[in-house]
């Protein structure tokens, strides 16, 4: 049956874009670690329930600036900072995306949908994005959604290999087994069909509100031709090392992007070149080279020395960036791009094996030591808080009435904090710190956070802790281990990572499987999800009008003010950079830091420019 009125706008409205279209140091221990360094921004998620489709992306120079596209004599070459390791490429073994890197998936790869110049969906594999009014998306009579995809044609793969339906057909189970953890769009996929070369039909186990939304991180394609034999192997066998293993993912990977890969370093960086037959025209970049650096300090002064000349959201502190924007707001050498970023959260460590005080798993210690950090004066403790979080997501969100002021009843009581702690068997001893009353031990905790431009949130979170007689043990996360899916998972105590875009990541880490060995550390490290849960984010993914997602988004925000599974502490911003010599990024208003229902930043890497 057709889906009637109830739907949410996004799936009813689709318009085209004006312009052209195309219709390796020691890994220590987790307590081995040297301690880490002493105008209000409203983030949203992306407003998918009412944005307006765009049926094709721009070709015209949207996102990079005039341009001719004429490559002249000289090598064009940019090179890219970011600081983290890059060891691996693809969906199944590319790990958390920090340091910036995340953010340049969309120069190598392509996805069947994107962004354009703001907050809409554009078509890039897909002609078009599937809607209600054309047909192309219905709900079955036994309740089931139906996505139909209208492919490009003459799209290739960088080996020159034809991109079909087929690979997107090949690429599910693949994507299922190994890379679906917290992607929702996968986890409810019942098939992918190939009806024929350019048409795919994606059937959802029911109702999904962004089930027409595949962008780069719901829904990568796989190579069919490349991959298939290692993956039915590797089936068959029951050992996932031939496919994870696989040279594809490192110095063989290919994929439908603009640029190619040429070479990959680990760990060191990875050099990109245009590829020729890219289906929206050849990029007027011929050389894009990423190169990692150890930390931002790194970063900053290659920026400033020239060498560098672009870095985005993650790669350096707010404090730096601000540096380079003052300096560069002077002399004209660049621009830097003050973005609203993601929300930052403390997510306990669930899971007894790992968790270095039992205490923390017990709901009235998580409130007693959420209501002991001043989320409100954090805004100037760093240059990139905007304000404290009180809600699930930011006040530009459609739902945000759903979830205002959810959290306003952790507001920061020391007092209140110390007599729930009583309560609970922690009370001071004679020499400060909190001691148990059954066996007298002091309360010890962990408190990870990732070096970059989060790392002043570690000294200043232990230090609200420490006045109320917690020990705290500072455990700051270098470069060369953020990407480490078990390091990561493994952590003491607390984590303080990025919620995403508007507290989206929250909702995955209350529905995800918990990251272990079994599916390679790629689920959620703080193992959050309960089967209540579960079934709260999924009743609110699966209600398709106003009313029914506003009611199951209230539910899923009750849940959270009565558990606290994880604790949300502010929004923070994001800083991007490129030099003066570069034409790129007049496009990001279209994206934000993580997304899950947009392009990112990179989106028009085919349209960048160097002067």
């Amino acid at each position: 049956m057709r889906l009637g009125g109830g739907f949410p706008m996004w799936l009813r409205r689709s318009r085209a874009l004006p312009g052209r279209t195309s219709c390796n140091w020691p890994r220590p221990a987790h307590g081995d670690r040297r301690k880490g360094p002493g105008s209000r921004i409203a983030l949203t998620l992306f407003a998918v329930l009412s944005v307006v489709t765009v049926a094709c992306a721009p070709t015209d120079g949207t996102g990079g600036g005039a341009g001719t596209g004429d490559q002249g004599s000289r090598t064009k070459t940019l090179n890219i900072g970011i600081t983290t390791g890059v060891n691996t490429l693809g969906a199944i073994t590319e790990g958390t995306p920090t340091g910036g890197w995340g953010s340049l998936e969309e120069i190598y790869n392509d996805a069947l949908i994107s962004s354009g110049t703001s907050f809409t969906l554009a078509g890039r594999l897909a002609e078009r994005v599937p809607t209600v009014e054309d047909g192309t998306v219905t709900v079955l009579p036994d309740g089931r959604m139906q996505v139909t995809f209208q492919l490009r044609q003459g799209v290739t793969w960088h080996d020159g290999a034809p991109f079909t339906a087929h690979d997107l057909a090949f690429s599910l189970n693949p994507l299922k087994e190994y890379a679906a953890s917290g992607n929702d769009a996968v986890e409810t996929m019942e098939s992918v069909v190939a009806t024929d070369d350019y048409t795919a039909v994606f059937t959802y186990e029911g109702p999904h509100y962004l089930g027409n939304a595949l962008v780069i991180r719901r829904y990568l394609p796989l190579p069919r031709h490349i991959l298939e034999a290692a993956f039915k192997s590797a089936s068959a066998s029951g050992d996932s090392s031939e496919f994870v293993n696989h040279p594809y993912w490192t110095s063989e990977y290919v994929h439908l992007g603009p640029f190619q890969l040429a070479s990959i370093e680990p760990g060191t960086g990875i050099q990109l070149t245009a590829y020729e037959q890219y289906f929206l025209g050849r990029p007027k970049i011929d050389v894009i080279n990423v190169r990692a650096f150890s930390d931002e300090q790194a970063t900053f002064a290659e920026m400033l020395s020239g060498t560098v000349d672009m870095f985005f959201d993650g790669a350096v502190s707010a404090e730096l960036a601000l540096q380079l924007k003052e300096r560069w707001d002077r002399d004209g050498a660049g621009t830097v791009y003050v973005r609203p970023g993601g929300l930052r959260t403390l997510y306990p460590q669930h899971r007894p094996e790992y968790q270095r005080e039992p205490a923390n798993l017990d709901p009235r210690v998580r409130d007693a030591l959420y209501r002991a950090i001043d989320r409100d004066n954090l805004v100037g403790a760093s240059a990139g808080t905007t304000t404290g979080a009180w809600s699930l997501f930011g006040p530009q969100h459609v739902l945000y009435d759903a979830v205002r002021d959810g959290l306003r009843q952790y507001a920061y009581d020391p007092d209140r904090t110390k007599a729930i702690l009583r309560d609970a068997g922690w009370t001071a001893g004679p020499d400060g710190p909190l001691r148990n009353s059954a066996d007298s031990r002091a309360f010890r905790t962990g408190l990870s956070v990732t070096t970059g431009d989060n790392l002043w949130e570690l000294p200043v979170y232990a230090d609200f802790w420490r006045r109320i007689g917690i020990e705290v043990e500072e455990i700051p996360i270098p470069a060369a281990l953020q990407r480490d899916g078990e390091y990561r998972a493994t952590y003491p105590g607390y984590e303080a990572s990025s919620g995403g875009p508007s507290g989206y990541n929250g909702l995955r880490v209350l529905k995800g499987e918990p990251a272990s060995a079994d599916n390679r550390w790629a689920g959620n490290r703080c193992s959050c999800a309960t089967a209540e849960s579960k079934a709260l984010v999924q009743r609110y993914e699966m209600a398709l009008s106003p009313r029914d997602q506003f009611d199951s988004l209230k539910r899923v925000s009750d849940y959270v003010a009565e558990y606290l599974p994880m604790m949300p502490i502010y929004f923070s911003t994001d800083f991007l950079a490129r030099a003066g010599r570069v034409v790129a990024l007049d496009d990001v208003e279209g994206s934000m830091s993580s997304p899950q229902q947009s392009g990112t930043y990179s989106r028009h890497a085919y349209l960048w420019d160097m002067q």
